[in-house]
């Protein structure tokens, strides 16, 4: 069966990847340590697109169903909206969801 999905970003999703990723490479100097963490964000980002509905719903807030994805230490929430899997934000797992979504 074809998956007919379209993957959509939000800016905070990209800016809390991009932050991350900054944050890893640069405060900590491990280089190694934001090419895993992004390895593991591409990784989760396919098995999203591949089976949106396998995850769990987390919470719902607005209507939307939000649904969440581990990725090493950090969490990637997203929702599906008829085809479109909307990615809106990468927090790691010590974050208050609530206060930060």
């Amino acid at each position: 069966m074809k998956n007919d999905y379209l993957l959509r970003v939000t800016p905070d999703y990209e800016a809390d990847k991009k932050e991350i990723l900054r944050y890893l490479a640069s405060k900590l100097f491990n280089q190694q340590a934001a090419i895993l963490q992004d390895e593991a964000f591409t990784d989760s980002e396919s098995l999203i697109l591949s089976e949106p509905e396998s995850y769990a719903i987390y919470k719902k807030i607005a209507g939307q169903d939000i649904r969440r994805k581990i990725a090493r230490n950090y969490e990637i929430f997203y929702f599906i909206d008829g085809n479109r899997i909307i990615l809106t934000r990468i927090l790691h797992g010590s974050q208050d969801f609530l206060k930060n979504y």
